[in-house]
């Protein structure tokens, strides 16, 4: 049965068995001297009744949204005992839009939402730029990281996997999409910058939307003019001397993997696993096999420390 709450002056549904809750969001704030935003995301209650267990927070990658782990999460033996959280990221999804966007900004976001939610520690999952956020967390607030999984992704200060990605946001920055009245010829365009993945493009399309100042007219829910300034630094990672993450650990792999990369892991965090993923990428969660995904993802979270 459905059943409306209050939560922080914003309205939820929550059904007891497997519903969601949905955040409102509000503007961002100055938290410690920077712009911290509030994000949305949604509470996926636990499927199963069990002993309480550190939730889980999924961190989507870039271009993503909180919809990129649908597929995952609504899979019934996914982390069935554990309440999950699926985050919009700013400049992503329904979070606020704002010009500073980097790593640590990203990671404060994330630190406001475990505090609003009353999470002391979470297992955190990210991809790509997410589990760049969720490596800082761990690194910086370990206390807040009951464990960690990054899928396809490392903190090598240079992020040659990531690449791909900017060509990407290059290409929907280049599409003028505030002149289309139709959907297709906005896909069309995707297409002929270089986007021939017929998948990738319509997840790329789930982030068109209808501009509410220009009727008939579309725009993109990504905050891309600052995504596409911040690509530089995102694909990046910052330079830690003697900060190690102790806790359990996993990095699920594809086959562009390196020996620089499994070096850079493990002089962070000592105690992590590798994976290989047959199907491996940015963009895994929302257009990859979820099927050995969510086996690992499993494996990892249902085993002990």
């Amino acid at each position: 049965m459905l059943r409306m709450l209050q939560s922080r002056g914003a309205n939820e549904i929550r059904r007891r068995a497997f519903a969601t809750s949905a955040s409102a969001v509000e503007e961002p704030v100055t938290r410690k001297g920077s712009c911290t935003v509030p994000v949305a995301f949604t509470k996926f209650d636990a499927k199963e009744d069990a002993a309480p267990s550190p939730p889980v927070v999924l961190l989507h990658g870039l271009l993503g949204n909180q919809m990129s782990y649908r597929s995952l999460v609504k899979k019934p033996d996914f982390a069935p005992k554990r309440d999950i959280y699926t985050l919009d990221m700013r400049n992503h999804g329904l979070s606020p839009h704002t010009g500073e966007m980097d790593l640590h900004a990203l990671s404060r976001d994330v630190s406001l939402f475990l505090d609003n939610e009353g999470i002391e520690a979470a297992s955190i999952v990210g991809n790509n730029i997410g589990g760049k956020v969720g490596m800082i967390l761990a690194l910086e607030q370990s206390d807040r990281v009951s464990d960690l999984v990054v899928v396809d992704g490392s903190p090598l200060a240079s992020d040659k996997k990531l690449e791909f990605v900017s060509k990407i946001v290059q290409v929907i920055h280049d599409v003028e999409i505030e002149n289309y009245t139709q959907k297709k010829d906005i896909e069309e365009d995707l297409k002929k910058g270089g986007i021939e993945d017929e998948r990738l493009r319509q997840f790329l399309m789930m982030n068109v939307v209808s501009d509410s100042d220009e009727p008939g007219f579309y725009k993109w829910r990504h905050g891309i003019q600052a995504i596409q300034e911040a690509m530089p630094a995102l694909m990046t990672f910052p330079v830690y001397d003697s900060e190690t993450y102790t806790g359990k650990s996993l990095f699920a792999f594809g086959n562009q993997w390196s020996e620089e990369e499994d070096a850079a892991i493990k002089k962070l965090f000592p105690n992590a696993q590798l994976k290989r993923l047959e199907s491996a990428g940015p963009y895994i969660p929302a257009i990859g096999n979820t099927e050995e995904l969510t086996e690992i993802l499993n494996q990892h979270l249902g085993s002990k420390p």
